[in-house]
């Protein structure tokens, strides 16, 4: 019964492994994202 704990552990490690990068990324990393809905067409042809 501990092979599913220890999953359960390690999948815990690396989930909040990946949300302090992404938290310690900063606006700038996510500025790009969040303007692509914003984009027209016509300028991402163009680019």
């Amino acid at each position: 019964m501990a092979g599913p704990q220890i999953a359960m552990l390690i999948f815990l490690a690396i989930f909040v492994l990946v949300a302090v990068r992404i938290a310690r990324g900063g606006a700038r990393q996510w500025d790009a994202a969040a303007r692509l809905p914003l984009e027209d067409e016509k300028e991402s042809r163009h680019e």
